[in-house]
């Protein structure tokens, strides 16, 4: 039987950049995949756990997988080059850069 994990994850907006922490405990790094397009995060990936008994009378493993998948909409003034995730001790960060120049210019509308 195939289980959909959900993510738990929480965001923080700082001066410079954004922080995104999502809770992935028991994944390892290559079984996640991070990608930003059109103004969304997304993180997908694996989840697998094996757990092994052995006692006198008795032989039991028990096995767990599923994928994760969630998708984290942006801001605008997120620089798409400057973007750092990193995971530990089973939670994964990632800092997005925001733009240097993040004024949007308004342009005026003569009407005729």
């Amino acid at each position: 039987m195939q289980r959909i994990y959900i993510l738990k994850w929480t965001s923080l907006r700082r001066k410079k950049s954004y922080k995104v922490s999502i809770e992935v405990p028991g994944v390892e790094r290559k079984d996640i995949q991070i990608a930003v397009a059109n103004n969304r995060l997304t993180v997908r990936g694996n989840k697998t756990h094996q757990q092994e008994e052995n006692k006198e009378n008795f032989h039991k493993i028990e096995r767990v997988y599923g994928s994760f998948e969630r998708v984290i909409s942006l801001p605008d003034n997120v620089s798409e080059d400057n973007i750092i995730a990193e995971l530990r001790d089973g939670v994964l960060c990632i800092e997005l850069g925001k733009k240097k120049n993040t004024q949007s210019s308004i342009k005026k509308i003569d009407i005729k």
